[in-house]
């Protein structure tokens, strides 16, 4: 057999044959609970699945008609390829045809047909009645113009060419893309003894293998596939549109909660979610705030929906808005769902979610508003470029991936495409990272403004800022890639000639770097000074009285730090001495354990240089950093690199 991964889903009104056509199509009884056999009405979901010609078959979703299990009928539209609507001849359009009707479109299914059932009770002339019923409500549908074909169970007529028509709309379908993240819906749960717990469900996205590992979701619990079967047929691998039964080992029934779903993957979970939503013809009016039921696959809940971009919405209008869950939802963007009134007996309409990761939006502002209509537009692109500037760093296809549940192959193809051209991409360390122009402009404005107040306040600098020291141009909760953003920004700059790289510092290119015959005379004055203090160190406040304060503190500072940069001072724990009484002083200690191997103390070096106890403190200090000697206990030894120099 062919693997065609196609699901196609009944809808209709209650007791309108759809279950007696599904019998008559695959001699398959769909009514398997003993409740919906005594009540004669389908109640939980029904499969079954048809073969056709070329070695093809597709599965079928029986879902119930009645008005009081809508909610499993949103269950089974979710994964529908093929919408197949029954209005029974001697009954005609009913309520539940056209909510189920408006469903569908709202799940964004695009193929389907309707079938007239029970023809053997109608006369022709009710039938041709019904037919113009059934255009009249499929006008302006995804049905407008579809094939209606005229069946009836108990004789056989039109069944073949039911058969016909699903063989022609599976033609005009291409196959799900397979590359995103595994999930797929619990429509039900049993133990078969000897085998364990089975769930059942549609594959929504991605594929799933036999050897994979497997999560349940939400709470991400690790459980291993005992076997897999699609049709009634073992199988080693699933994919996106697969009616799918998966015997699981590690999961108690008791542990399941409708709305639980498997993935390959822990994915995110959310608590709020913006949306697009769409309310259907109706009575009703709701204002900024309203509470409603939120169907998303098996996921039913109770919401506050929150308009963003209208003070009330009613009937047949459109809006975006921030819907606040009781419980966590795994979702992702670009998934259905559909919104019923709080009692759970008026379907209001349904929508897509945008982003399963924003903000709370506590107001209403227009960059929110101007954030969902990039989404809307470019889709995925523009989620992505929101959470790029959400985020104000540069991020890896799987970083981005990981935030939004989709697979970092979507993102990357996503990223190749125009629709992403806001999107820089770098690559660091072998790594490809993504960043937002408008999160890049911002921060190399922040690095540029940075270093002009640090050559200000340090004119007379050699060097600049390093990396670690634009740091704080982040917000305080950015955590992800801080290093790697600064650098992507810092190399733009100088590949720009922004900026100039001086031993691991970065300095404005068109920083003045000259210095005035001024500043070199007083460079020099102070260097004369401290060399001439020897194995003593350099005291500001002494200096600048006896200088008569010729020099203001600030700039006998920078003067320092540049005596220091250029490395004729050497700051020691914070003291200063002249860069020749510290190589005196190495010289005396190298040349000293040179000739006696037992070590050196302190007061024995202290002696040799003719000085105080801190001055010998401060050189053996250096000697340690430097690696020319080591300490072990109370005494310096050289290190083998210094050894007989």
């Amino acid at each position: 057999m062919t693997k065609t991964h196609f699901i196609l889903t009944t809808a209709g009104h209650v007791d309108h044959g759809k279950t007696a056509l599904i019998r008559a199509l695959t001699d398959i009884e769909c009514d398997t609970h003993k409740e919906e056999r005594e009540r004669g009405i389908t109640i939980n979901l029904g499969f079954a699945h048809i073969d056709l010609e070329e070695d093809k078959s597709i599965g079928i979703i029986d879902v119930p008609g009645h008005k009081d299990f809508v909610n499993t009928m949103v269950a089974g539209a979710n994964s529908t390829d093929i919408a197949l609507l029954v209005v029974a001849a001697d009954s005609g359009v009913m309520p539940q045809t056209e909510e189920h009707l408006k469903i569908m479109k709202m799940m964004n299914v695009e193929k389907g047909f309707v079938v007239i059932t029970r023809i053997d009770l109608a006369d022709g002339e009710l039938i041709k009645i019904v037919e113009e019923e059934i255009k009249s409500l499929v006008n302006g549908t995804f049905l407008d113009n579809c094939s209606i074909v005229k069946t009836s169970a108990k004789t056989g007529q039109g069944i073949a060419q039911v058969k016909k028509t699903i063989e022609y709309l599976l033609k005009k379908i291409s196959e799900r893309e397979s590359d995103g993240i595994f999930r797929l819906y619990i429509d039900r749960i049993f133990t078969v003894k000897g085998f364990g717990t089975v769930v059942n469900g549609s594959t929504q996205d991605g594929k799933l293998c036999k050897t994979d590992d497997v999560y349940l979701l939400p709470g991400g619990e690790n459980l291993r596939i005992r076997r897999m079967e699609r049709f009634g047929h073992e199988v080693e691998t699933v994919y996106p549109g697969d009616r799918t039964s998966i015997n699981i080992s590690g999961l108690d029934k008791d542990q399941f909660e409708s709305g639980m779903l498997l993935s390959k993957k822990k994915l995110k979970t959310s608590n709020k979610i913006d949306a697009q939503i769409e309310f259907f013809d109706h009575n009703r009016n709701f204002g900024i705030w309203a509470d409603m039921l939120f169907l998303l696959g098996t996921y039913q809940e109770q919401v506050r929906v929150h308009l963003l971009d209208k003070d009330y919405i009613s009937s047949g209008q459109k809006a975006f808005v921030q819907i606040h869950l009781q419980t966590p939802c795994v979702a992702k963007y670009g998934d259905k769902f559909i919104l019923r009134s709080t009692s759970n007996d008026v379907t209001l309409g349904g929508g897509k979610i945008l982003n399963i990761d924003p903000l709370h939006h506590k107001k209403r502002t227009p960059k929110v508003i101007s954030q969902l209509n990039l989404i809307s537009d470019k889709g995925l692109a523009g989620l992505i470029l929101v959470t790029l500037n959400k985020y104000r760093t540069a991020l890896t296809a799987h970083q981005i991936g990981k935030t939004l549940n989709v697979s970092k192959q979507k993102v990357e193809k996503k990223l190749k495409e125009k629709k992403a051209a806001e999107i820089i991409s770098t690559n660091i360390n072998k790594k490809i990272y993504f960043i937002s122009e408008d999160v890049s402009k911002t921060l190399k404005s922040r690095v540029i403004n940075l270093l002009k107040n640090y050559h200000k306040e340090n004119p007379i600098s050699l060097y600049g800022l390093n990396t670690e020291e634009f740091m704080s141009i982040f917000a305080p909760d950015i955590k992800e890639n801080k290093e790697i953003t600064i650098q992507l920004i810092l190399d733009e700059l100088i590949v720009n000639e922004v900026l100039e790289e001086i031993e691991n510092t970065y300095i404005l290119a068109n920083h003045q770097r000259e210095l005035s015959e001024e500043v070199k005379n007083e460079l020099d004055l102070i260097d004369d000074y401290s060399r001439d203090l020897g194995f003593e160190t350099f005291d500001r406040v002494k200096f600048l009285e006896e200088t008569e304060n010729k020099f203001s503190h600030d700039h006998l500072e920078n003067l320092l730090n540049r005596l220091i940069e250029e490395k004729r001072i050497i700051s020691i724990q914070g003291q200063l001495l002249h860069r020749e009484t510290v190589e005196k002083g190495k010289k005396l200690i190298v040349d000293y354990l040179n000739h006696n191997v037992g070590g050196i103390e302190i007061a024995k070096f202290r002696d040799l240089i003719d000085s105080s106890r801190r001055i010998a403190l401060l050189i053996c200090s250096y000697c340690d950093d430097n690696k020319i000697t080591v300490r072990r206990g109370d005494k310096r030894f050289l290190t083998e690199k210094w050894k007989n120099r």
